[in-house]
């Protein structure tokens, strides 16, 4: 009789544990579930089929090595029974939006017959529906908000309208980034004038831009649905612009005189917050492979445990991976996203990408998953005219027939060109649309 009841009891507590670890997993899949939701815009152009080369709504298994998971042996009853609650923040990041004078001259165009004075909005409609699913998406807005009355201008020294930001705002951006070359193109006022701007606008975090040494130090920390997010930013130049002196406002400096403050930063920020994002404008122009100098800021901030690393400034896409970190987490590393929208001359600045990546939150441990990364060309005719953000999936040959780019001396001329800058900076794993089909 005591060895059946010994039995019985074992019986009772194997199926107690089977359910209680069916109903964890199912809550992973109901976790996952709610991700798709999210994201489903994301891809809702691209077919349900196998050409698919990766699906961002799957948490991968590998993902999860963090979660101390502890042997059958070790587990109670009680343990089994406490289900693993998952916080989940999907988050995109796109590079340069740099409003040259023929971007900001054919905004006004749109403008007309509005009771605006610029619109932007038509030059994103394709891409709008990816930055406004997201809970959280980022841009490198290139160029500063001087006001009116000191001009405004395109290249070389920038000065955009506020219109270009209330429109970003209306698209869903709201992580927006000052540090960049061009931030002191209107010198120490049009940085005043461009951080007063962006403070004034609801729901919006910019990072980036200080107007004293205090606000340098106060690394902005934002909470999004459950998960604390440390966010960085700095930039490699000015071009060779400096503050006044006396000015109590500080430029966020990357070069090899600022990588101690990297190091610094990106130490602190890791006690601050489950997530580290730093936002990095560095590397150089046209090239589509990392600087040494941006390898060696790349390693500083791996080995302080940052989670993602967001490359803008060369105009061109750079590399994407993950790097293996001392702690046993991984770091997503963008080394460069291109330019997003511009009025750049040649076909290798015309694409660029919107990567998109989940921040997820089990217990105590938080970590980055789901990476993704959907090409994109800007768009422009010969006229400089019609400019327009697209989906590389959604982009032929015969539009490519069609662009000013075409028309410039330069080695590179061909919609293959395209095809094969996305090839050699962006591994297949992270291509979530098979952006071949549109030929």
């Amino acid at each position: 009789m005591n060895n059946k009841i010994l039995i019985s009891m074992s019986l009772a507590i194997m199926l107690f544990f089977t359910v209680g670890v069916i109903a964890l997993f199912s809550t992973v899949d109901k976790e996952s579930e709610k991700s798709k939701d999210k994201s489903d815009a994301v891809t809702q152009k691209v077919e349900e089929n196998d050409d698919i080369k990766h699906d961002k709504n799957t948490v991968h298994e590998q993902d999860f090595s963090a979660i101390d998971i502890k042997p059958v042996s070790e587990i109670t009853v009680a343990q089994v029974t406490q289900q693993p609650q998952f916080d989940t923040v999907s988050f995109v990041a796109v590079g340069d939006n740099i409003v040259h004078g023929s971007v900001m001259s054919y905004a006004k165009e749109l403008a007309e017959g509005t009771d605006k004075e610029y619109n932007f909005l038509p030059m994103f409609e394709n891409v709008a529906d990816i930055i406004q699913e997201a809970d959280l998406a980022f841009i490198n807005q290139e160029s500063p908000f001087a006001g009116k009355e000191r001009n405004y201008s395109g290249y070389p020294m920038f000065n955009s309208p506020d219109e270009v930001g209330f429109d970003l705002i209306e698209m869903g951006f709201d992580v927006i980034n000052l540090a960049n070359n061009h931030m002191l193109d209107r010198y120490a006022a049009g940085y005043q004038r461009t951080i007063d701007f962006w403070k004034n606008q609801e729901g919006v975090t910019y990072i980036g831009g200080f107007e004293n040494r205090e606000d340098y130090n106060n690394i902005r920390v934002i909470e999004k649905n459950g998960i604390s997010i440390a966010l960085l930013s700095y930039t490699y130049s000015t071009n060779g612009v400096k503050l006044d002196k006396g000015s109590e406002m500080v430029i966020p400096l990357c070069d090899a005189a600022g990588t101690s403050e990297v190091d610094r930063q990106t130490k602190i920020a890791r006690t601050l917050a489950d997530i580290v994002i730093v936002s990095m404008h560095w590397g150089n122009e046209d090239w589509f492979q990392p600087s040494d100098l941006q390898k060696k800021q790349m390693q500083i901030m791996v080995d302080n445990g940052v989670d993602v690393i967001i490359g803008t400034h060369p105009h061109v896409l750079e590399p994407m991976m993950w790097k293996e970190r001392p702690d046993g987490g991984k770091t997503l590393v963008i080394y460069s996203l291109g330019n997003f929208l511009s009025g750049m001359l040649y076909v290798r600045n015309m694409v660029g990408g919107i990567a998109g990546f989940d921040l997820v939150k089990a217990g105590d441990k938080a970590f980055v998953t789901n990476a993704y990364l959907i090409p994109t060309v800007c768009h422009y005719d010969t006229y400089f005219r019609n400019f327009k953000v697209y989906r590389f999936s959604e982009y032929t040959e015969q539009m490519f027939d069609k662009h000013r780019t075409n028309l410039v001396s330069d080695t590179g001329r061909s919609y293959d060109y395209m095809r094969k800058i996305i090839d050699d900076a962006i591994p297949e794993e992270f291509l979530i649309e098979d952006f071949y089909k549109a030929s």
